[in-house]
């Protein structure tokens, strides 16, 4: 724990001080710690602060029942709230459902956000971290907000004028400078992290589809990268040998294949999604020419980097294990390949159905196409736009969730509950989780056939007889569905 000697006074929730005194901040993994000689220490979760900012050597720290004015840290006033800010990033990344796997490499950075438009969004400094499937980018500054970005939503790496510049599919952009001589490596393990995802996807496909030849493998790869749901119509439009054989991979899943087969029969053939990926991380040694856990750290001849080192102001520090720096981390043993294998069904009902078939438990999800105020009946080919893009605000919030589904049906009456305290701050903080919580019905427990089917015409004929968007379909009480079933993360 780095600790910064201070002077502090606190102020309760109606701005009357309560205390004040000298003595010493320090800053944990998932909090702060205010002692001094006057009263007994205060300890103050991250995920608490609703607000800090440092208005020239002094540091003001809101929380819901008051806020802390932090004084007298001289030039140690700006080391402490990158620190602080850094801190509390990699803490809230947690809250923020951004627990990433697989740490590649982090560098420290200028950046700007642009939007489609070209307008800059958001700027200043930054850590960026490498993980396997997403850059993760933590300002250090509380005026920014937390930035993931997945490597399969990268259009480009470009370096120029002493930038890299990062195009995203959705047309945003991100720009970034001042790192010196590790622009060079950033941008080259930038995309190295990126290909290494593309052929982490063709080599699976390759094993599901042995006899698919190379190119239409690429473009398979191209529409399914990092688990996207694809469309049969699509597909087909590749080889039409594809769609049975992703089929195939539903039925082999118990119990699945008669509800996929139920609401497909209800459903138009074309419009049918299925998406595909392997739940393990990818390992950089995949990379012809890149060693395993090869870091920017250690091109400089340092050891390799650990979560509390990342967050201080050098980048590293000898406290904390007692572990050797300079010993190479001991190789993991590897993960066993798991399949997550999921599909989505339209239904005229106003409604598109979504079941990860891979999951332990066996439950089927509802969401609206249209909001129920417009919601006219009629073809499903004729809102075939709007089916298109709820499939992909879908595929990306879950790619986005990790496939979790409990942030996604549960209530906001639950939030307070010590084991989904974590999804309250989400909800807050994600747009696409706040998306698809709002496009949410209901979800169908199945115990049998015939009760899903039951549940299901219900939930689907309740759909239609409302206006109300906010209204949710739910059998019967919620603790009893938990009860009976597994579908969790």
């Amino acid at each position: 724990m780095n600790t910064y000697p201070m002077s502090y006074k606190h102020f309760g929730p109606d701005d009357r001080l309560v205390s004040q005194g000298e003595g010493n901040v320090g800053l944990e993994k998932d909090n702060f710690v205010i002692t001094t000689s006057q009263e007994a220490p205060y300890l103050v979760y991250y995920r608490e602060v609703a607000h800090f900012l440092r208005q020239g050597y002094l540091v003001l720290i809101d929380l819901p029942g008051g806020r802390f004015l932090l004084s007298q840290m001289g030039d140690k006033t700006v080391p402490f709230c990158r620190e602080f800010s850094r801190q509390r990033n990699l803490a809230l990344m947690k809250d923020l459902l951004m627990d990433e796997l697989g740490e590649v490499d982090y560098f420290e950075a200028s950046y700007q956000q642009m939007d489609t438009r070209g307008a800059v969004v958001a700027g200043g400094r930054c850590l960026l971290k490498l993980f396997d499937r997403a850059m993760v980018l933590l300002p250090d500054d509380d005026a920014n907000p937390l930035l993931r970005v997945f490597y399969s939503r990268i259009t480009g790496v470009e370096e120029k004028n002493f930038q890299v510049i990062v195009p995203q599919a959705d047309g945003q952009r991100l720009v970034l400078g001042e790192m010196g001589e590790f622009r060079v490596t950033f941008a080259r393990r930038l995309m190295e992290q990126r290909d290494l995802l593309f052929l982490s996807t063709m080599r699976m496909l390759r094993e599901v589809f042995p006899g698919l030849p190379s190119a239409a493998l690429r473009q398979l790869a191209l529409l399914m990268r990092d688990g996207y749901a694809v469309k049969k119509g699509a597909v087909d439009a590749i080889d039409r040998t594809i769609w049975p054989v992703l089929e195939s991979r539903v039925a082999q899943a118990q119990g699945r294949s008669e509800t996929y087969d139920y609401l497909r029969q209800k459903s138009m053939p074309d419009l049918l999604y299925i998406g595909l990926r392997r739940a393990f991380s990818v390992q950089p040694a995949d990379m012809a020419g890149t060693e395993a856990g090869q870091t920017r750290a250690e091109e400089r001849g340092e050891g390799p980097p650990d979560l509390g080192a990342l967050a201080t102001l050098g980048g590293r520090t000898d406290q904390g294990s007692g572990e050797n720096p300079q010993e190479k981390p001991k190789e993991k043993p590897k993960e066993k390949p798991k399949e997550e294998i999921w599909f989505m069904v339209p239904l005229p009902s106003n409604a598109i159905a979504m079941e990860v078939v891979t999951a332990p438990g066996h439950a089927t999800y509802f969401f609206k196409i249209k909001s129920r105020g417009e919601f006219r009946s009629v073809s499903l080919a004729a809102l075939q736009d709007d089916i298109a893009q709820v499939m992909d605000d879908l595929s990306l919030s879950l790619i986005d969730l990790r496939f979790r589904r409990t942030p996604v049906y549960i209530g906001e009456e639950m939030f307070d509950r010590p084991e989904y305290v974590v999804y309250k701050f989400a909800v807050k903080k994600l747009p696409n989780l706040r998306r698809i919580r709002e496009l949410f019905i209901g979800r169908v427990i199945h115990r049998s056939l015939d009760q899903w089917k039951r549940d299901t015409e219900s939930l689907l004929q309740w759909n239609t007889s409302i206006k109300d968007d906010s209204q949710k379909w739910r059998a019967g009480n919620l603790e009893d569905e938990d009860a009976m079933s597994q579908d969790r993360e």
